[in-house]
Formats: structure tokens, sequence, C-alpha cells
């Protein structure tokens, strides 16, 4: 986090931003390599947080600087991350029993992880993030209301770099996040969106499947 901040200063946040899923992935490999003993949901909260704030530290740098100015590289840099953090918010909520399938929440589970997140937080946006997580961690409802924002803002990302498969293929996970929420209209809404990003571009074989799951 040292690094990220003293990198920020010197207004090179995206340079850190371009080895950051790099650094994620070959954290997450490494430490099951050397079988660390950590509690579950630790790399989890580490990873959303970290992306959170890189995100952060690259849009506090363009926040002069309408996104249409932005670089396709820059804007794909934002999306992937937010889209790496939406899956380890959604282990989260799969290791907390937050997410729309589990019955309750894990109590125990949500302790051990903001207990955890409180004790590790170094100020600054760290401690933003640390304190926004351990909200959203509170709760199915704020982890649901969370969830979606932030599926909602890694679609507008990816449709901004010009990754149309890539913003359809989360908007397929969002839809079935809605429906197992019991939220048809959302889903319909969401998979109506994916079509109609599918059909110009010839996509056939997806259109088809997205138009399948619109009938079910």
């Amino acid at each position: 986090m040292r690094v990220a901040s003293l990198m920020n200063v010197l207004g090179r946040g995206w340079l850190l931003a371009e080895r950051a899923l790099q650094v994620f992935h070959s954290t997450a490999r490494e430490t099951r390599a050397l079988k660390f003993n950590y509690p579950k949901g630790t790399f989890e909260a580490w990873a959303y947080m970290t992306c959170m704030e890189t995100v952060s530290a690259i849009l506090s740098q363009v926040s002069q600087v309408t996104f249409e100015d932005m670089t396709s590289s820059l804007l794909l840099i934002r999306a992937s991350l937010w889209e790496y953090g939406l899956k380890k918010l959604y282990k989260l909520g799969e290791i907390c029993q937050l997410v729309p399938t589990s019955n309750a929440p894990d109590e125990n589970q949500i302790n051990r992880i903001t207990s955890g997140i409180t004790q590790q937080s170094a100020g600054g946006d760290s401690e933003d993030q640390g304190r926004l997580l351990v909200a959203t961690l509170m709760s199915k409802q704020q982890f649901t209301s969370k969830y979606l924002e932030l599926g909602e803002m890694v679609i507008g990302a990816f449709k901004h770099a010009g990754r149309k498969r890539t913003a359809c293929s989360v908007g397929l996970d969002m839809a079935k996040f809605h429906v197992e929420l019991g939220q048809i209209e959302e889903a319909e809404r969401l998979l109506s969106d994916m079509c109609s990003l599918y059909s110009p571009e010839n996509w056939t074989i997806f259109s088809a499947n997205t138009i399948s799951l619109l009938a079910e």
C-alpha cells in the first residue's frame, strides 16, 4: 500500500494499475504453493480492497479529464480491476453465506473477516475501503446492494473500453444473480441489453444462448 501511495503521489498510479492484476494472480499462486495458513477470506478481502484502492488512484489522476479523453488501455485497466474485485466480493459473499442461495449469514465467519480488516487498515484510502467492506459484509441486504452496484459499474466500464463481449459475460452473471434474488424483471432487462450487444456483432451463438435464457 505504501508503494501504491507513493506512485500515486508521483502521478504514476496508472503504471501500478497495469501490474496489479499480475500481482494478484502471482500472490494467489504463491500462497497456494507455499501452503500458507491464513484465515478463510483473507486473500479475497485483501484483493478486493486493493482493486478498489488502485482504481481510486487512477481516477484521482484523471479527475480533470473526461473519460472520453482516457486512453483505451487505461479504460480497460479500470474495467479489469473492477471485474477482479467483483469476483472476489462474490467469493467473500459465498464464504460469509451472504449470496442469495445461502440460507443465513455465517456470523462467525463475518466477524473473523471484519475484525481482521479493522486491525489491518493502514489509514487513508485503505482505511476507507476497509470500512466500506466491513459495512458491506454486515448483512445480506448490504452485500447484495454493493454487489449489484459494482456489477453495473463493471458492465459499463467494459462497454466504455470497447470490450462488449466481456461486458456481456458479466451481464449474464449479473442476470443470474437477479434471478436468484427473484428479480425477474431486472434479469430480463440485463439479458435484453446483452442481446442488443450480441446481434450487431453477429455473435449468433451467444445471442441464441441469451435469448434462450430470456425464454426461461
